[in-house]
């Protein structure tokens, strides 16, 4: 088996994103197995067996399984990274951390899946109601830029890492982070598509996922 940790993932979600950038932050090298969900690669007997849950990312650390993005990410740094940066080790400071993971997992994540299942299941269109509640969201960040640069103090943690495909996402096929409505989360926005690896690991991507959706809207309207 690898000496590296092996990370299965498909590019246009969020999460195995999320992970390879912190992978990147921390100087850690993975190995990286492609799955493609639309394939079904995620219900062979051998992954099921590794993951019940069949979902991506899945880390394999040398025999140790772990899957959803954020408990991997804080894994990873907890082992790997050399200071506790993006993960701080203070226990209120990591509370909060792990507050924003929580609402990037039940919230961001859960809102995106739910326009996009609209989708998904073969519709055209998105209700108001899902929309809505992206634009909640959206306004619970302001409140938590408030005062912060970033979303746990003013210095890049794994919060934002988890939350910033998320909202990428949202915004290019949902609603739209505009400056008039959400300016502390817009600015939040720029800084992160400032990173030195967001046009590498990030940008490419929501719009490969937004083309996938709109692909099959499109096919949904012709039926």
């Amino acid at each position: 088996m690898s000496s590296k940790p092996i990370l299965y993932e498909m590019d246009i979600t969020p999460g195995s994103r999320a992970v390879k950038m912190v992978a990147r932050v921390i100087g850690l090298n993975l190995d990286i197995v492609a799955i493609d969900l639309f394939a079904g690669e995620h219900l062979t007997e051998a992954f099921i067996k590794m993951n019940p849950q069949h979902t991506v990312p899945t880390l394999n650390d040398n025999g140790n399984i772990i899957w959803e993005s954020s408990v991997i990410c804080t894994y990873l740094i907890d082992k790997y990274a050399k200071n506790d940066e993006l993960y701080p080790k203070d226990l209120y400071e990591r509370a909060k951390c792990n507050q924003r993971l929580h609402f990037s997992d039940g919230i961001l994540y859960q809102r995106l899946r739910n326009c996009s299942m609209c989708i998904y299941a073969g519709g055209t269109e998105v209700p108001d109601k899902d929309i809505k509640n992206i634009q909640d969201a959206y306004e619970l960040m302001e409140t938590f830029l408030a005062t912060d640069s970033y979303l746990v103090g003013d210095r890049l943690t794994v919060a934002d890492l988890c939350a910033i495909g998320l909202i990428g996402s949202t915004h290019e096929l949902y609603a739209p982070v505009t400056a008039n409505k959400y300016p502390k989360l817009l600015n939040w926005f720029d800084r992160m598509k400032s990173l030195p690896f967001y046009d590498e690991m990030e940008a490419p991507f929501v719009i490969k996922y937004k083309n996938v959706v709109e692909s099959i809207r499109a096919k949904n309207s012709n039926k």
